[in-house]
């Protein structure tokens, strides 16, 4: 949803701009929107980027406790130890 609404303010941001320009002929007003629409952007999608770099270097997802887990898969019938896990 997040997505959405990165596009309509984006959608809405250009409508406005292009108004603008056509009835004051303001032209730096346009480098200003774009560059408001790409902050708008980087913010919308930041949640995205850190989750995509953590899944880069294998890092253990939110909410998972790797010692957790470990105790967990030590304790099953048959299992002795459980090391360097990946989760």
């Amino acid at each position: 949803m997040a997505g959405l609404t990165v596009v309509i303010v984006a959608g809405i941001g250009v409508v406005i701009s292009g108004t603008i320009l056509i009835f004051t002929n303001l032209t730096w007003i346009d480098p200003v929107v774009s560059l408001v629409i790409a902050a708008v952007i980087f913010l919308g999608t930041w949640q995205l980027l850190k989750d995509s770099a953590n899944m880069a270097v294998d890092a253990v997802p939110k909410g998972i406790d790797p010692r957790a887990v470990q105790q967990f898969l030590e304790q099953l019938p048959g299992v002795s130890s459980a090391q360097h896990l990946h989760i």
